[in-house]
């Protein structure tokens, strides 16, 4: 039987990739990966059996179509997969072109569910808490009530035609700033919103459904730590028992949209009494995705196995307390915060380290763990030493 052949295309800024790769290896996949440079850490990991020059479609889109339709003929790929709201959008959209699959439901379904404004309005569909969400234009930037979120319907809009950056969510102290964030967001090619700034826990839940829409795996985490503060993802999470009746509407907005495969859905939520405020979907690989597979529940196997017409079975439940940490973003927090003091805020992060499963680190593939300290010792080398450095001369 030939091997089970996917190909990842990776941005080089998150770790998605890495755990992406990872995962699928644990289920036998054999992995290619395709970036703009070499550079990029995944392809260091022994699970990687090709690499591909894929330019970023921010940057070069007929470039990145014509590299990926390459890649796909070169290494026989059956799935391709996106790390980026840029890639996946892109993929989704000329999905024809590749001859490969690219693993989700329709492209206009894709399009909706990365759609900021839509999710809050699916959320309350089905009986989902989600802040306040709107259309940022001079009434509701007269209206709304601040400090506030602003942030673009489509983090990447460049899906819809034209080229632009990645749109970045940021929190607005008065309507001074959130105006001029706005612009911004437009001067970008987005679309830009206000949301209600809701004050709270991150917590987050990883769902894997199979074609007809039915969940096959499910795994809660709540979040002790982000990073950055106010904006961020997981510096630490744990993974808890799944609310059942929260598991069920996140069935039913999932059936709303339309959406197959694997999604992370993020929630803020006040206290443990208090029903979770919706915030987010990330329809694809995700930086504390390690943890789905650590804790027994590999989301992303399960949804390759899925979306490749392999025979799939609902996943165990997952594990509880298995903790997962992105070291570099816990000690950033640390350094930054200082909620205790800073040496004892660095300790208790070296201490969380152990038994934690982490974005760069494994003790199966250690290379791109030992090559990602060695690029962290070169940036704070050059930040401390970089002014005694001699300059070299311009003529």
């Amino acid at each position: 039987m030939p091997p089970k052949r996917a190909l990842i295309i990776d941005d080089g800024a998150t770790s998605a990739a890495l755990s992406g790769c990872r995962a699928l290896a644990a289920d036998g996949w054999k992995i290619g990966i395709g970036s703009p440079d070499r550079s990029t850490l995944t392809r260091s990991s022994r699970f990687v059996d090709r690499w591909h020059r894929v330019p970023s479609p921010e940057v070069d889109l007929d470039g990145f179509l014509g590299a990926v339709v390459s890649a796909c003929a070169d290494g026989s790929y059956e799935l391709v997969f996106g790390t980026s709201d840029a890639q996946v959008l892109t993929l989704s959209r000329y999905r024809d072109h590749f001859g490969a699959l690219v693993p989700y439901a329709g492209h206009d379904i894709v399009e909706r569910s990365f759609d900021k404004l839509e999710i809050v309005r699916a959320a309350q569909r089905v009986g989902l808490r989600a802040p306040r969400t709107e259309e940022a234009t001079p009434a509701s930037l007269g209206s709304f009530l601040f400090p506030a979120v602003v942030k673009s319907k489509l983090q990447w809009p460049g899906s819809s035609g034209g080229q632009s950056q990645r749109l970045h969510t940021a929190v607005a102290s008065d309507r001074y700033e959130a105006a001029a964030l706005v612009t911004g967001v437009r001067a970008g090619g987005g679309d830009p919103l206000l949301q209600e700034r809701v004050v709270g826990g991150l917590m987050a839940v990883g769902v894997v459904t199979d074609p007809q829409g039915r969940i096959l795996g499910i795994l809660q985490q709540r979040s002790p730590y982000i990073y950055p503060m106010d904006v961020g993802s997981s510096a630490r999470a744990i993974s808890v028992p799944v609310d059942t009746d929260l598991a069920d509407r996140i069935e039913k907005l999932l059936l709303d949209l339309g959406w197959i495969g694997m999604v992370q859905i993020q929630f803020l939520r006040s206290s443990e009494d208090e029903e979770p405020h919706l915030i987010d979907l990330n329809g694809r690989f995700y930086g504390s995705m390690p943890l789905s597979a650590a804790a027994g529940c590999n989301l992303a196997a399960t949804w390759a196995a899925s979306a490749s017409g392999r025979p799939t079975e609902p996943l165990p439940d997952a594990v509880t307390g298995t903790r997962f940490q992105s070291l570099e973003s816990d000690l950033r927090r640390a350094f930054e915060v200082r909620n205790r003091g800073l040496i004892r805020d660095v300790l208790d992060c070296l201490r969380f380290a152990p038994g934690a499963v982490h974005c760069h680190w494994s003790n199966r593939d250690p290379l791109p763990g030992i090559r990602f300290v060695l690029r962290l010792l070169g940036r704070g080398f050059r930040k401390i030493f970089g002014s005694w450095l001699p300059r070299s001369s311009t003529s």
